[in-house]
């Protein structure tokens, strides 16, 4: 029970709380910059509608099937607007499906529940850049780990995106093979018991 303590599960409800957050705090904030809409213009009472009008032009994608459009949309009242794209965790496979775009859009959104190492994902933002050179491009993780964070923002060929998590999991706070300072002080217990069952887990 006291390694209970350091697991953190994120159900149903907390995700719809961070589908929220991405749009109404990331994403129409963001795209009424780009629309150089004026501050005054949120409390208009056609500051929603003309938001979708915003969002209905955008080429909206995840990376793996996790992210639930469903769900986004359902929550943010965005039914009828167009379903996102699925671009997949192979790079292979999101370059056939991102060259088989005929439109140009001019605005791109990929969006993410989980980002670990960054390693995946910068493989998969690397081929919407090429896609998509000449467009503004903004990629939400909703939870990313801090390594991951910085992985991707280091990466040259990224430096046109804007990466805009909701929650960033600080380093100090993951279970990591080797011991920290300031790490959690059962992490060393929960690393010894890891070793122990990895092989029959991944058996």
């Amino acid at each position: 029970l006291r390694l209970a303590l350091c697991l953190a599960f994120i159900d149903r409800p907390q995700m719809h709380s961070l589908y929220r957050d991405a749009y109404r705090r990331i994403i129409t904030p963001w795209l009424a910059t780009l629309a150089q809409i004026k501050a005054s213009v949120y409390f208009h009472p056609d500051y929603d509608s003309k938001m979708r009008s915003l969002f209905r032009k955008c080429l909206l994608c995840s990376i793996t099937s996790s992210f639930s459009f469903t769900d986004f949309f359902n929550v943010n009242s965005l039914a009828g607007l167009p379903k996102g794209k699925q671009l997949g965790e192979r790079q292979k496979d999101a370059k056939a499906l991102l060259n088989a775009i005929t439109k140009d859009y001019q605005v791109i959104i990929v969006v993410e529940d989980f980002v670990g190492s960054g390693s995946q994902a910068g493989r998969i933002l690397c081929e919407v850049v090429k896609r998509f050179s000449h467009s503004r491009i903004l990629f939400i993780p909703l939870i990313i780990l801090e390594s991951g964070f910085n992985v991707l923002r280091k990466r040259r060929e990224l430096n046109c995106i804007e990466i805009e998590p909701v929650i960033v999991i600080p380093q100090h706070h993951c279970l990591l093979p080797n011991p920290t300072n300031n790490e959690h002080p059962n992490f060393q217990e929960i690393r010894v018991l890891v070793k122990q069952l990895r092989k029959r887990v991944l058996e």
